[in-house]
């Protein structure tokens, strides 16, 4: 660009001229970013006081000029996600293949898994939230309060409540597994187990941080029940044949099934999910039978399926709702 400065007299250079300088003429070419297009363009200011003449008006009208936009700011929000005294399902499906094993729990005393899950649609916090990245980038911190008085309740194990298809023929014998013990949906209760409470001490408030949170589920803190006070819990049955008898319970706490997890992660649908997982340890033992055989097992598939809270299930006994906030950057 061409810059051309004008005064009133050109001949004098003093300070009352200087002041009286009437234009600055800016001169250069333009370039059509779409044609290619090269045109000139002259454009006159006004610098003093003076009466613009003919010559110094502009000859074409400038755009207005455009403000950056003023920076959004995100609202805090909260939300109840889970009310006062509530009992939520803790969901679980466990499933034991056919086999045979000489003594011992036909679920070979493993652990398995319990869950409740919340889900919190990201795009009802800001219309202006419609991906991930864009609520990474406008929220830092996920705060979890009034966490510190959960309990996990299970129900008397009855096996009708937790295994659903009992259509399943036990077997048992000296050597193998070659006598009928009859169907377990043939079993008769001899004794009733107790149900099964237990505290879990999660802190009262967990904060997570948005962009560590992946699509992957991800442990965020790990909380411990306080243990089972007696031992009687389990349901003792009669088979429907040779006189056996066999022991149920789903544990819910003992010395290695304390733990329980808070979990979150990301779905490709704008949700946050946040989960809480109970280990969980099945039992169902053969306690002995005619002529005390020590092989017990099973010709089909067993399968645990619960989603009921009122047979397993996570209360929260605090006289408040679990709340989630969402904290901007």
């Amino acid at each position: 660009f061409e810059i051309i400065f004008y005064a009133d007299n050109p001949y004098t250079n003093n300070e009352e001229d200087y002041l009286r300088l009437s234009i600055w003429s800016f001169r250069g070419k333009t370039k059509s970013v779409l044609n290619n297009y090269l045109r000139d363009m002259t454009t006159n200011y006004k610098t003093s006081f003076l009466l613009p003449h003919d010559y110094e008006i502009p000859t074409f009208n400038y755009p207005q000029y455009v403000l950056p936009p003023v920076p959004y700011n995100y609202p805090e929000y909260t939300k109840d996600i889970w009310d006062a005294n509530v009992i939520q399902p803790l969901k679980t499906k466990i499933i034991v293949n056919p086999h045979c094993i000489n003594r011992g729990n036909l679920f070979l005393d493993n652990l398995y898994d319990g869950y409740y899950e919340i889900e919190i649609d990201l795009k009802q916090i800001d219309p202006t939230i419609q991906s991930i990245s864009k609520f990474i980038s406008s929220y830092k911190t996920i705060e979890i309060s009034n966490l510190n008085n959960l309990q996990v309740e299970c129900g008397p194990p009855e096996i009708e409540n937790f295994i659903p298809d009992r259509n399943v023929n036990l077997i048992a014998g000296a050597n193998s597994c070659n006598n009928s013990l009859g169907l377990l949906s043939n079993a008769v209760l001899k004794k009733d187990g107790l149900s099964q409470n237990t505290i879990i001490n999660f802190d009262n408030t967990i904060t997570l941080y948005t962009d560590n949170i992946t699509n992957d589920i991800q442990t965020v803190a790990i909380a411990f029940t306080n243990g089972l006070q007696i031992t009687n819990y389990h349901s003792i049955y009669w088979t429907e044949n040779n006189s056996g008898v066999f022991q149920f319970l789903l544990q819910i706490s003992d010395d290695k099934i304390k733990e329980t997890y808070l979990q979150a992660y990301y779905t490709n649908n704008m949700k946050l999910k946040i989960r809480f997982t109970k280990k969980l340890k099945p039992e169902l033992r053969f306690l002995g039978g005619a002529g005390y055989w020590p092989y017990f097992g099973n010709e089909k598939d067993i399968t645990i399926d619960v989603s009921n809270p009122n047979v397993l299930g996570i209360r929260n006994k605090n006289d408040n709702p679990v709340k989630i906030t969402f904290k901007p950057r």
